[in-house]
C-alpha cells in the first residue's frame, strides 16, 4: 500500500516537472512575439506638446504663419538654429517651430505599440488627469489624434508626450485601428463638420478654433476628419487636379467652392464648403468663418468653379 502510494506521489512529481518544464519553454515563444519598432523611421520625428504650434516661413514669430500642427502630431525634423527647428508638417509644409514646442520622444504616436486610436471631432475636448476628472491636462482642438492605452465607461486611457497619459471622454471623437486611415463620409458629414468653425476668428494659417483659421485650414481639418487627406500647401490648386466639375445647379453639401480675390480672375484665392440652400461656409479675413449666399451679387465675379469630392453617401453615425 505504501508503494503505491509513493508510485503514485512519483507519477504525479513527473507530471508536475513535465508541465513546469513546458510552461518555460512556452514563456520564451511568447516573448518572440516582442513588437518591433521600426527605430530608423523615428530617428528624425518628434511630436507637438502645445494645444497647436505655429509653423513660421523663417525663424521669427513676426514672419509668415505656413500653417499650425495639432498636439501630439507627427513632424519631420529636418534641422534646427538657435531655438528653432525645421520640420515638416503633417500638411505637407516645410517651416520652422519653436524647439520647445516639439518632443523627440515618439513613443505616443509609434503605431505599432497601440490598437487603436481617437480622433477628435468635436471643435475642442479636455484631457483630464482621470476620468470624470476635474484637473484638464490638456485641451485639444478637432483632428487631434491620440492612440488609446485602456477604456473605462466612457473615458478612453490615451498616450501624451513626453510619457504621460490622459483621459478623454468619448463624446465628439470618433475610433480608429491605430494603423488604418480615418473612414471617409459623407458630403452632408463635411458640410456638417464645416458648420461646427461659423463665427471662429480668422487667422492666417490656422487650422484651429484655439487661435483661429483660414480657408484652406477650414477645408483641411474639416476633410480630414471625414477622411480625405490632402496637403494644405496644394489646396489653393485643387481646383486644377481633383474632384468632379459641378454646375452652380448642382451644388450638393459637401462641394468644394472656389473662389478668385475680383482681379487674377483664373487663381483661386479662396475655398468654402456648401452646406445647404445656396449656402457655404468660408473664412473671411475681415469677419471670421461665416455663412454666405453662392449667389449673392458680391460673388459673382468670384466663382471660378465647384468641385464634388463626395460621392454622395449616407452620413456617418
Amino acid at each position: 500500500m505504501i508503494y503505491v502510494r509513493k508510485k503514485v506521489i512519483l507519477i504525479m512529481a513527473i507530471f508536475l516537472i513535465q508541465f513546469l518544464i513546458v510552461s518555460c519553454i512556452q514563456k520564451p515563444e511568447s516573448n518572440e512575439l516582442e513588437i518591433e519598432i521600426d527605430e530608423a523611421y523615428y530617428e528624425n520625428k518628434a511630436v507637438v506638446i502645445g494645444t497647436v504650434a505655429d509653423v513660421f516661413k523663417d525663424t521669427d514669430l513676426s514672419s509668415e504663419r505656413l500653417t499650425q500642427a495639432l498636439f501630439n502630431q507627427e513632424v519631420t525634423v529636418l534641422g534646427s538654429e538657435g531655438g528653432w527647428s525645421e520640420v515638416k508638417a503633417a500638411d505637407g509644409h516645410i517651416g520652422w517651430v519653436r524647439t520647445k514646442s516639439i518632443d523627440e520622444n515618439c513613443k505616443s504616436i509609434m503605431k505599432e505599440l497601440y490598437k487603436d486610436r481617437v480622433v477628435v471631432t468635436g471643435k475642442t475636448k479636455k484631457i483630464l488627469d482621470k476620468p470624470e476628472g476635474k484637473v484638464t491636462v490638456k485641451d485639444v482642438v478637432m483632428g487631434t489624434e491620440l492612440y488609446i492605452l485602456s477604456v473605462k465607461e466612457n473615458y478612453y486611457e490615451v498616450a501624451l508626450p513626453k510619457g504621460t497619459t490622459g483621459w478623454i471622454e468619448r463624446k465628439d471623437t470618433i475610433v480608429v485601428p491605430a494603423k488604418q486611415s480615418i473612414p471617409k463620409t459623407s458630403g452632408k458629414d463635411l458640410a456638417s463638420t464645416a458648420n461646427k468653425f461659423v463665427n471662429t476668428s480668422y487667422l492666417s494659417g490656422g487650422i484651429s478654433t484655439w487661435e483661429g483659421i483660414d480657408s484652406t485650414g477650414l477645408v483641411y481639418i474639416c476633410c480630414k476628419i471625414n477622411g480625405i487627406e490632402f496637403s494644405k500647401e496644394d489646396l489653393l490648386d485643387y481646383y486644377n487636379f481633383k474632384g468632379k466639375d459641378i454646375n452652380v445647379q448642382d451644388i450638393k453639401p459637401g462641394d468644394l467652392v472656389f473662389l478668385n480675390d475680383g482681379k487674377d480672375l483664373e487663381k483661386v484665392f479662396e475655398v468654402g464648403i456648401f452646406i445647404e440652400e445656396n449656402q457655404f461656409v468660408y473664412a473671411s479675413k475681415s469677419e471670421g468663418v461665416i455663412v454666405d449666399y453662392i449667389q449673392n451679387e458680391k460673388f459673382q465675379n468670384n466663382l471660378i468653379g465647384i468641385k464634388r469630392i463626395f460621392d454622395s453617401g449616407v452620413m456617418s453615425e
